[in-house]
């Protein structure tokens, strides 16, 4: 993607400083590197190296790093293999080739010289996620969505990138010019400034002539309130003056505008009241009552060349931002952050993934983030930078430079319901070769993401899970030890077969929920537990994985005074046990329709939930599932006359609790 990344995530900054001159071409070169000159800086450097007198190690490395900074893989390839032939002992070389060779799909090449940085440097553990990345290529072709991805018909020959939505369209960032005869430049790669565009339909863009645009870089932004308030990021540019830090550089500001209506422009423009001179703030996101902003900054302090920062609005002014962890940001580029109901997205280079920037989510509950990160896979991800997207109402945008020809564009896509695989097995005593009842299955994925079920007094559980994603599958049970687990990934069409499986009701079940034809059987032993061992003296004494369920009056989700006794002793449990996380299983009879109940058995997830914050229990170590009247303990069916007292075991919440170590 060129330079844009480093340009606009990390330090922004663009010198904008008038070129000295030399007569020492080699300090001229230099010069230019520092400004971040760097196509210019390349380019002499190489002619340096055709006198007999130069330091041919060390303006290779120059070369190198200049093309590393533009982002070009290609490149900085070919030049980081001629500066390991030439300064063999430098590490960084290692570390940087490898990455050029990921971004390049050479992967058993990039491995090799991680590996050669992790011999080198074994205090920095970026080359262990690298190799732990290319050990586990397969895992990010499990994308987050199920969606079929799209280029829009107004990219341009330059760069396009950072959508965002506005009224009935996007606006985005892009260095085509406005008017053709004009040709503005910026130092780093000669390439145009940036301005901001907007698409009203997927195949024309047009200059947003409503503000906001100067002659220097505007762009990426956000909009909120109803679209009359806006965030953005510009040059560090007032009145007409452009203000530089000690070495030179103009970096990134965030600025606030609201919208006139009266003069049907962007007007009172207002400075983020963090901004400095000294380090770039920029590529932010909001919440829809813009109270939450989120931003990426190189201010000092951080993990890495580039920080998330979380900041809160109190009435007029915003709370000093503070770094949102090590969870989200690494030694890399951390940035282009947006918020979509409950998840924070934004992108890397410093986690797992398939090379370049790739596109990460977590959970975030308004305040903190939750769980773990997770790559959003492919078609969104590929070896080249992916970054900057948006989600409203199942609908997308996201930027790319995937294909090598055309630079920085903007795709769209399409969310479509994912398709599920139903998994059948048994849990059984391996001593006595039968099946184990009211075992608690636990299916966990490589994001620490759970499913959980209850093997029925056979020993047999049905559970379905997304297709094309991959679980470790293992069971519990109060006296049993663990002997094996297994590990499945679903996939269309294949078939686990392993014996003592026997389930009836298959056909009925994928029925119900509309599920392809396939059928992932899974095995799972477990034997007598050793009484000599500490399991239930880490659990406490008796069988904690059994706590009473949480019953629901028909159609409510208020707690009963019996329940919040009962989740007392639940809070304590898991106040006193800081290892154990808890899963809440929430279901409803089966009267009014499957979206009411999904939606009834979420508000019983929610109220169980908030009890237990409110008892002081930390909300990230809460999940909760939400099966509706998909899950009845009894046959008390639309077409099935029940009693009330029937009908009453169904409307509950389950509690499992999960040591973290399993």
């Amino acid at each position: 993607m060129k330079q844009i990344i480093t340009a606009i995530v990390l330090l922004w900054g663009n010198s904008l400083m008038s070129q000295g001159i030399t007569l020492d071409p080699v300090k001229k070169a230099d010069k230019y590197f520092e400004e971040f000159s760097y196509s210019k800086a390349a380019e002499l450097y190489k002619a340096v190296l055709l006198q007999d007198d130069t330091d041919r190690g060390y303006v290779t490395d120059q070369i190198a790093l200049s093309y590393k900074n533009l982002n070009d893989a290609d490149s900085s390839e070919v030049w980081f293999k001629k500066a390991i032939d030439l300064s063999s002992k430098k590490p960084a070389n290692y570390f940087f080739l490898g990455e050029a060779l990921m971004i390049n799909s050479k992967y058993e090449e990039a491995r090799y010289w991680f590996e050669e940085y992790q011999k080198a440097r074994p205090d920095d553990p970026r080359a262990a996620k690298k190799l732990k990345a290319i050990a586990d290529l397969e895992q990010f072709n499990n994308t987050l969505f199920n969606a079929k991805i799209e280029t829009v018909g107004f990219n341009s020959p330059g760069l396009d990138f950072s959508p965002a939505f506005y009224k009935e369209g996007i606006v985005f960032v892009s260095s085509r010019p406005k008017n053709n005869w004009v040709q503005k430049e910026f130092n780093w790669d000669q390439s145009r400034f940036l301005d901001i565009y907007i698409a009203k339909s997927p195949s024309e863009a047009s200059y947003f002539s409503e503000g906001l645009n100067t002659p220097f870089h505007e762009g990426p932004l956000v909009f909120y309130n109803n679209y009359q308030s806006v965030v953005f990021t510009r040059n560090n540019y007032e009145g007409k003056k452009l203000n530089k830090d000690e070495k030179g550089v103009t970096n990134l500001k965030l600025f606030f505008a609201s919208w006139n209506q009266a003069l049907k422009t962007w007007d009172d423009e207002q400075p983020f009241a963090y901004n400095d001179d000294r380090y770039s703030n920029g590529s932010p996101a909001i919440s829809t009552d813009g109270n939450v902003l989120i931003f990426a900054s190189d201010m000092p302090g951080g993990f890495g060349q580039s920080d998330l920062y979380i900041s809160f609005r109190n009435g007029d002014t915003w709370s000093e931002p503070q770094n949102l962890g090590s969870r989200i940001n690494t030694k890399g580029r951390d940035g282009f952050p947006f918020l979509d109901k409950g998840q924070l997205f934004f992108t890397s280079d410093g986690h797992e993934g398939l090379g370049g920037l790739d596109i990460y989510s977590i959970n975030f509950s308004g305040s903190e983030v939750l769980g773990k990160v997770r790559n959003v896979g492919a078609p969104f991800n590929s070896s080249k930078d992916d970054f900057g997207l948006i989600l409203k109402d199942g609908q997308g945008y996201f930027t790319s430079n995937r294909v090598k020809s055309m630079g920085d564009d903007i795709y769209s896509f399409q969310v479509q319901e994912p398709l599920y695989v139903v998994l059948i097995g048994e849990v059984f005593d391996l001593e006595l070769n039968k099946g184990l009842d009211k075992s608690d299955v636990f299916f966990k994925n490589d994001q620490g993401e759970y499913l959980y079920t209850r093997s029925n007094d056979s020993g047999e559980y049905m559970l379905r899970a997304p297709l094309n994603s991959s679980w470790n599958v293992y069971a519990g049970k109060h006296k049993y030890d663990l002997v094996e687990s297994i590990d499945v990934k679903l996939t269309e069409g294949d078939t686990i077969a392993l014996e003592r499986i026997f389930l009836t009701n298959e056909t009925s079940l994928k029925d119900s929920l509309n599920l392809i034809d396939a059928t992932l059987i899974v095995d799972t032993r477990i034997k007598p537990h050793d009484e000599t061992s500490n399991y239930v003296d880490e659990f406490g004494n008796g069988d904690t994985l059994k706590f009473d369920r949480v019953y629901f009056d028909l159609d409510q989700s208020n707690l009963r005074e019996k329940s919040k006794e009962m989740l007392n002793r639940a809070a304590n449990f898991m106040i006193e046990h800081v290892d154990v996380t808890i899963i809440l299983s929430s279901h409803t009879d089966s009267r009014a329709s499957d979206t009411y109940n999904s939606s009834l058995s979420g508000r019983r997830s929610n109220a169980v939930s908030n009890y237990l914050i409110e008892m002081g229990v930390n909300a990230g170590r809460i999940q909760k599932i939400n099966l509706g009247e998909s899950a009845l303990t009894n046959n008390c069916e639309d077409d099935v006359e029940c009693s009330e007292t029937e009908h009453q075991f169904n409307r509950r919440t389950e509690i499992s609790f999960i040591k973290k170590s399993m």
